[in-house]
């Protein structure tokens, strides 16, 4: 990642006072399972509402109209998406973006590779039906040391808790 664009948003969250912490809440296409890659608004919110931290959206398609809709329900979240980085068309600018963050959260999707990759602390929420790259069992990839992974144990329910645990880590 650019280490002066890393230095720009660095700058921007010590202004926040907390954490940064990027959020992506879907992953794939319908060609690669997306119905059961995402955690609905009440799902986010228990993650969120662990500790108080500036969270940063993650989501690479427009997420503007999804988050509206969620500050309405929880408008005590603070949640933001900074489309200059995350629709860009230089993927180093998310790179940067995500350099800079204190931790990521993000379903199975590019967010945790683009965390793993560049030594972020990550924890990925695995589908019970997940792809070869995450394997079917245990708590971790054998190239990304900074990422943990959460399985979903049965179709249709996530359970965050361990994700909540890992925040207050």
């Amino acid at each position: 990642a650019d280490p002066d664009k890393v230095l720009m948003w660095k700058a921007l969250w010590a202004s926040k006072g907390k954490p940064a912490i990027g959020i992506a809440w879907t992953g794939g296409v319908k060609e690669t399972a997306a119905l059961y890659r995402r955690w609905n608004h009440e799902q986010m919110a228990q993650i969120m509402r662990t500790i108080p931290a500036h969270w940063v959206s993650l989501q690479y398609k427009d997420a503007s109209e999804e988050i509206a809709e969620f500050k309405a329900k929880y408008p005590d979240i603070d949640l933001v998406q900074y489309k200059g980085a995350t629709l860009s068309q230089d993927y180093d600018d998310t790179a940067a973006l995500v350099a800079s963050l204190d931790r990521v959260v993000a379903m199975q999707s590019t967010a945790v590779h683009i965390a793993g990759a560049l030594g972020v602390k990550c924890a990925a929420g695995i589908p019970k039906t997940s792809q070869w790259r995450y394997g079917s069992k245990g708590d971790s990839m054998p190239w990304y040391g900074s990422v943990k992974l959460f399985r979903q144990e049965r179709f249709g329910h996530w359970d965050v808790s361990g994700i909540q645990g890992w925040l207050r880590d």
